[in-house]
């Protein structure tokens, strides 16, 4: 029984995450050679929402992100009813 016990690898979380980065970096590669330049735009100006979002004050950034919100949900300030007509 000692010797099955020794012959136990310790569990390591970081091998599973890894392996998980290098599956996304896999199919990012797959994903970049199959679709082009748009998702290559796609990513590049996600990354820039990104770094305006972290660069803006709180202020700013929370109401980016209450507007982005409320765009999403069809509740701005200039949204408004509609009738849909068949």
């Amino acid at each position: 029984m000692e010797k099955e016990i020794e012959e136990l690898e310790l569990y390591q979380p970081e091998d599973e995450y890894v392996e998980y980065q290098n599956d996304m970096q896999s199919q990012f590669k797959k994903d970049l050679g199959e679709k082009g330049g748009v998702f290559i735009w796609q990513k590049y100006m996600g990354l820039r929402l990104i770094d305006a979002m972290q660069s803006a004050s709180k202020k700013a950034a929370s109401l980016v992100a209450t507007e982005m919100l409320r765009y999403a949900a069809s509740n701005t300030d200039i949204s408004t009813y509609f009738i849909k007509i068949k």
